[in-house]
C-alpha cells in the first residue's frame, strides 16, 4: 500500500472526484481536503495504483476517513498499522457506518463504545418554511450574547465537560462563523432562546450542526423555528441542505423530518480502546 501526503491541488482534486465516485457522504471530509490549511492532515491511500481511501484529521485524535469496500486482508492491516503509527492519540474514527464496521472487523480494532447517526439532506426546491418565531441574524459583536448557549450546546449534545471548555475560544469560533453569517437565532425580548449553525461546507452543499433550543422554550415549536428559518437563510447561498443526527435522538429525528430532511445513509463515530491501539503499535514496531 502507497500513501501519499495531500498538498498538491491536482492530487486533492483527484480525491475529491474519487469520493464523488464512490459516494462518500462526509462533508467534513471534502471540506478537510479542499481548505487545504496548514495544520490539516489529508492522506490518499493507493494499493496497485488504485485509490482505495483518503484520510483527513485536523490533530491526530480525531480522524475522517472513507475505504472502498472489499479491500484485502493484508491492505487492511497496512492501513491499520499507519493509522496506529501515525496517530499514536488516536482516539475516535468517523465514517460511514458499512465501511467503516466492516474495516475495523476485518483490523481487529477494539472498540470503546460507538454512535451511530441517520445522514439527512433536503434539496432547495423541496423546502416549504414552516415557523411561527421571527428569526434574526446575529451580528458579530453578539458573540458574548449566544456564548452561553454555545457552551450549554458543547456540554449537552457533545459531552464536553464544562470545566475543559475555553469561553474565550469557545467566543472566538462563534464570532468567526457569525463573521460568516453562518448562525441563525431566535430571542425572547432580549434573550437568545435558540440557535444554529454550520459545520461544513462544500461546493453548493452545507452541513448545518450547532442547533440547539433553552430548556425551557423546548417542545414549543421553537425548535421547527429556528431550524426553517436557518435552511430559508442558507438556501439562498447553496442547493443541498444536509446533516447527521444521532440515531437515538428520536425527538430530534422527527423535528428534522418535520422540517423536509430525509434519511440518504448512515454515519458512525467510534472510538477506540487506547490500550488495543497500544498494543498494535508495539506490535508493529517490534
Amino acid at each position: 500500500m502507497k500513501v501519499i501526503e495531500l498538498k498538491d491541488r491536482a492530487e486533492c482534486f483527484q480525491c475529491v472526484q474519487f469520493l464523488k465516485k464512490e459516494g462518500s457522504l462526509n462533508l467534513y471530509l471534502y471540506e478537510g481536503i479542499t481548505r487545504g490549511r496548514v495544520f490539516y492532515w489529508n492522506f490518499c491511500l493507493q494499493c496497485n495504483g488504485r485509490t482505495i481511501g483518503v484520510i483527513h484529521t485536523k490533530n491526530g485524535e480525531y480522524i475522517h476517513i472513507f475505504l472502498i469496500k472489499n479491500i484485502e486482508k493484508h491492505t487492511i492491516n497496512d492501513i491499520k498499522h499507519f493509522l496506529y503509527c501515525k496517530f499514536p492519540k488516536l482516539s475516535a474514527i468517523f465514517s460511514e457506518k458499512d465501511n467503516l464496521d466492516n474495516f475495523l472487523k476485518a483490523a481487529e480494532i477494539g472498540i470503546g463504545k460507538k454512535r451511530d447517526y441517520f445522514y439527512m439532506e433536503m434539496e432547495k426546491d423541496d423546502f416549504f418554511p414552516v415557523y411561527q418565531n421571527k428569526h434574526i441574524d446575529p451580528r458579530p459583536e453578539m458573540a458574548s450574547l449566544l456564548l452561553p448557549l454555545q457552551i450549554r450546546y458543547e456540554v449537552e449534545e457533545l459531552g464536553i465537560k464544562r470545566s475543559e471548555i475555553s469561553r474565550l475560544k469557545v467566543r472566538a469560533v462563534l464570532k468567526n462563523r457569525l463573521e460568516r453569517k453562518e448562525i441563525t437565532a431566535l430571542f425572547h425580548g432580549n434573550k437568545p432562546i435558540a440557535m444554529a449553525g454550520v459545520n461544513a461546507r462544500f461546493e453548493d452543499t452545507c452541513q448545518i450542526g450547532l442547533v440547539y433550543v433553552v430548556p425551557g422554550w423546548r417542545g414549543k415549536g421553537v425548535g421547527l423555528s429556528i431550524i426553517s428559518s436557518h435552511v430559508e437563510r442558507l438556501f439562498k447561498r447553496y442547493g443541498k441542505i444536509v446533516l447527521f443526527v444521532d440515531k437515538k435522538n428520536e425527538k430530534a429525528f422527527r423535528l428534522y423530518k418535520n422540517a423536509g430532511f430525509h434519511t440518504a445513509g448512515e454515519l458512525e463515530q467510534v472510538h477506540i480502546c487506547r490500550h488495543c491501539c497500544s498494543a498494535a503499535q508495539r506490535r508493529g514496531n517490534s
